[in-house]
């Protein structure tokens, strides 16, 4: 099977990609044509380097939530070029030899967020611009907006690879309520 599709979920300390940090990043390879998902999961918590920091809002609005997820994520962390290092040799490892494909909830948070990152380490990114999939765009097209409230979440929302998970099965669901046909 062919793993070259990521589903990619992070946890930030804001908004603003230019100056917040990523606290946990999290993705799950899987085949699109099968609806498989790839065993080799990854997630790690990235300590925050000191260029960036708290938006008070999201900072607020982390206490709001059950202190458990914030702490089980704050007791991971590690250095940020470490983790993004073995990010990028995971998704080799799973895509093997595939151009991979970022997919997220939405793009448009996790893709700048992913960039920004790479660009201050100085790394080469493992994701092009034009491969990158929205799963909110596919779900407003397919007009199912709200599909993922109707899938029982597992986990703890908020924590990344709960998210994540949850995000992939919504896509399976979506795939196979819409009948978008199998190819071998």
């Amino acid at each position: 099977m062919k793993y070259s599709n990521f589903m990619i979920d992070l946890e930030t300390t804001g908004t603003d990609a230019g100056h917040s940090a990523i606290i946990q990043i999290a993705g799950v390879g899987f085949d699109l044509e099968n609806r498989d998902v790839h065993p080799k999961f990854f997630d790690q918590a990235l300590a925050i380097p000191k260029n960036r920091f708290w938006d008070e809002d999201t900072r607020d609005w982390w206490c709001s939530l059950d202190p458990h997820i914030f702490q089980g994520i704050w007791n991971r962390m590690r250095d940020p070029l470490t983790v993004l290092r073995e990010f990028n040799a995971w998704v080799a490892e799973v895509a093997d030899g595939e151009i991979p494909v970022l997919w997220a909830k939405p793009t448009h948070f996790e893709y700048p967020f992913l960039e920004s990152y790479y660009r201050q380490f100085e790394l080469a990114k493992p994701f092009h611009y034009r491969a990158t999939e929205d799963l909110n765009s596919w779900c407003r097209a397919r007009g199912m907006p709200d599909l993922d409230r109707e899938i029982d979440f597992v986990g703890d929302e908020h924590n990344a690879i709960h998210d994540v998970l949850h995000q992939v099965k919504t896509l399976f669901e979506l795939m196979d309520r819409t009948d978008v046909t199998r190819t071998a």
